[in-house]
């Protein structure tokens, strides 16, 4: 499907619903030896995989990574 749609998709969710959380289920992220395949990874950041951190550090949104919701996470653990 792709980022773009699914950030499009995720918008018409958002305006349409108007969802207090949003949970993104993929498959990054999990990639110790220790980790099986139905194990539930709960990230406390998130990345870009397929750009540059300096490219997203100098141009908008000048970060490299977005924190989670903390309070979720914990629910989530």
């Amino acid at each position: 499907m792709g980022k773009v749609n699914a950030a499009m998709a995720t918008q018409i969710a958002i305006e349409h619903f108007a969802p207090n959380r949003i949970l993104h289920n993929g498959i990054a992220g999990g990639l110790k030896e220790r980790i099986s395949h139905t194990d539930l990874v709960v990230a406390t950041d998130l990345a870009y995989y397929d750009v540059r951190k300096v490219q997203m550090e100098s141009l908008f949104p000048f970060c490299s990574c977005f924190p989670t919701d903390k309070q979720l996470s914990k629910v989530l653990l």
